[in-house]
């Protein structure tokens, strides 16, 4: 179970919504505990067969509100927990109000960002195994209740023991043991071959187990390495004052490498973009502060100039040694075929509250595309297109998209939304991805465009905005060509497989 916290920021924002509504309401008891008066107690910590004498004219009704299971059987359920810290704003400390934008809060979030990050802890929930339970709805509810939270209060050193910051001393010694564990088996199979004769076997035997152990050691020491480098880029991240490179973070961390090449490879990449960011922030930034606040944006810039030159190459640095562990970590695995899962198909396109449609891979990769950009540019979050759901739609939604080779831009993606326009174009895929990486070229508001003027295949785009200064921006190819799809493919806009590109 992977859980994100801005995730869980809008979980808890839509369950105490809920609760809210529902404590307003009263639950009218009735006279059934007057009517189930004698019913003879259980005893502690068991549930089981009850006698009741019940002597009320209304007991149909009462017995109503109990709930009689012959057997109550649930087996024993393991699962492996992840819990990743947001690395932008929208954290679970953002709703202390005004002290979250003072400048000191970054380090309460550094801290916050590096010491709540959980890897795979290990949580096992104990059968349930109860035979006649004869109970109230609610009592055998909270009973159930009970039994899973105590065994997650009883498993909660697993928790702390899988914290990255810890460098995830369960997940080591898990490995580590999984890995001796594995070499006494394959050994004492190669002595029992060897007594047989059967050296062929011995041999492969002992060199399993000699695989089996060193498989077992480079995943858990490598992985704790990775972890802890994992969280200490988390915490420096807080500390550059700039979203953008924050939001990219993100985007970053989607990215993990299956094996040392990729590990290697991104860890060089990521280096080399913390040194570039570093230096070049120097000048970008007091740059767009001053386009977002004038003089005083221009100043607060100069100081996240200066603190990213010298945060965002040692994040770099720490990132390089984080995804070079990692790929040497899952390396054992990789080599083995066992692999990652990987999706083999984009979400779905389902509305809440309406029907499930056919899958639509044109408006699958579209909608895909968009919710990444709109991540990457720390847009409002994508809603369901009203054609597609039952619901009013009071966001910003995708009306239709397309996909061309443009003459002078190369592969563009255009989004058009109920707001505004956006032109994109397509940059080199990353390795193990199917869908490209956008970069925008224009987004403007609709009601700011003034005018459209087509010449063959080509779109002149005129637009104003709020200071009345005009911009022009032209796409060549529109109209005539062949349309691509994102990352290849061919015909009909994005996705290739379902209909014109609009």
């Amino acid at each position: 179970v992977d859980v994100d916290e801005s995730v869980l920021v809008s979980l808890l924002g839509v369950f105490s919504g809920l609760f809210g509504a529902l404590s307003g309401t009263a639950l009218e008891e009735g006279e059934a505990e007057d009517d189930l008066a004698r019913v003879l107690p259980l005893q502690a910590g068991s549930v089981g067969a009850v006698d009741i004498a019940v002597t009320s004219s209304n007991r149909a009704s009462s017995l109503l509100k109990w709930t009689y299971v012959e057997t109550l059987r649930v087996e024993t359920i393991r699962l492996f927990f992840t819990f990743s810290s947001s690395d932008d704003a929208h954290g679970l400390l953002q709703h202390l109000g005004p002290l979250s934008k003072l400048p000191l809060f970054a380090f309460v979030e550094a801290f916050k960002a590096m010491v709540t990050n959980i890897d795979r802890a290990p949580i096992v929930l104990n059968q349930i195994s109860w035979d006649r339970p004869f109970l109230p709805q609610d009592e055998l509810m909270g009973r159930l209740a009970k039994h899973y939270y105590n065994n997650i209060l009883f498993g909660f050193y697993r928790l702390v023991g899988s914290l990255e910051v810890l460098g995830n001393p369960m997940g080591l010694v898990s490995n580590i043991s999984h890995g001796v564990s594995g070499f006494l088996d394959h050994t004492g199979s190669g002595f029992r071959d060897m007594r047989h004769g059967q050296f062929g076997a011995m041999g492969k035997d002992l060199a399993l187990g000699a695989a089996s152990l060193a498989a077992g050691t480079v995943q858990g020491v490598f992985g704790s390495a990775s972890s802890i480098s994992h969280a200490m880029v988390k915490g420096m991240a807080q500390l550059t004052f700039d979203g953008d490179y924050k939001r990219a973070r993100a985007l970053m961390d989607q990215e993990r490498p299956s094996h040392l090449a990729q590990g290697l490879f991104q860890g060089g990449k990521y280096l080399g973009r913390g040194l570039i960011e570093g230096v070049t922030g120097i000048l970008t930034q007091p740059v767009k502060g001053f386009s977002k606040g004038g003089a005083r944006g221009a100043l607060k810039g100069v100081g996240k100039g200066l603190v990213g030159v010298v945060v965002k190459p040692v994040a770099g640095l720490v990132d390089m040694v984080a995804y070079t562990s990692e790929g040497i970590r899952n390396t054992p695995e990789f080599m083995s075929k066992r692999g990652v899962i990987v999706r083999v198909r984009l979400p779905r396109i389902w509305a809440p509250g309406s029907a499930v449609r056919p899958f639509d891979r044109r408006w699958a990769v579209g909608i895909e595309l968009f919710s990444r950009l709109c991540a990457q540019e720390g847009w409002p979050s994508l809603v369901c297109p009203p054609a597609l759901s039952s619901r009013t739609s009071e966001g910003e939604f995708v009306r239709d998209h397309a996909a061309w080779k443009d003459a002078f831009l190369g592969p563009v993606v255009v989004f058009i939304t109920n707001r505004r326009l956006v032109v994109c174009v397509q940059l080199p895929p990353l390795q193990g991805h199917v869908l490209p990486p956008l970069k925008v070229k224009l987004a403007v508001r609709l009601d700011q465009i003034s005018q459209l003027q087509i010449h063959g295949s080509s779109v002149r785009i005129l637009s104003r905005n709020a200071k009345n200064n005009s911009r022009a921006f032209t796409c060549q190819g529109c109209f005539g060509g062949r349309r691509d799809t994102p990352g290849g493919g061919g015909g009909g806009g994005l996705g290739g497989g379902g209909g014109g590109g609009g």
